[in-house]
C-alpha cells in the first residue's frame, strides 16, 4: 500500500505497523519512495504492555534518502534520549510516526501515577 501511494502521488509515505519477520513481531516504521524503495526501522523499546505483542529492535534507524540521510522513529523513541543519541550527527532530518494510546481505567492507581501535579 505505502509503494502504491507512494508511487502514484510521486512521494515519500511513511507508517509504522506490526510486522513478522523470522519468528517475531516488530513495530516497524515503513519509509516507501516514489521509485518503490522500502526503508526500515524497528522500534527499540516496547512501551509498558506493548511487550506482550512485539519484541524490540536493534537498528539505529537511519536512512539513505534522496534529500540526505533521515533518522526515523516511532511512538515513545520520541521521548527518549537514547534516540537523539543514536541519531545525533548521523542524519539530516527525522521522520517519525507518534501513536498515543490510551491507559485503563481498572488499573489501581493508574489515575494517581499520570495524574496532573503528580504523586
Amino acid at each position: 500500500m505505502l509503494i502504491g501511494l507512494a508511487t502514484e502521488y510521486d512521494a515519500t509515505v511513511g507508517g509504522s505497523m506490526l510486522l513478522t519477520r523470522d519468528g517475531d513481531v516488530y513495530n516497524t516504521y515503513c519509509l516507501a519512495t516514489p521509485d518503490g524503495t522500502i526503508q526500515t526501522h524497528d522500534k527499540d523499546i516496547p512501551t509498558m504492555w506493548e511487550n506482550c505483542f512485539y519484541v524490540g529492535g536493534g537498528d539505529d534507524g537511519v536512512v539513505e534518502t534522496p534529500h540526505g540521510n533521515a533518522g526515523l522513529a516511532v511512538c515513545w523513541e520520541l521521548i527518549r534520549q537514547q534516540t537523539i543519541d543514536r541519531l545525533a550527527g548521523q542524519v539530516r532530518y527525522a521522520i517519525t510516526g507518534n501513536h498515543w494510546w490510551s491507559l485503563p481505567d481498572n488499573w489501581p492507581l493508574v489515575d494517581r501515577l499520570f495524574a496532573s501535579g503528580g504523586y
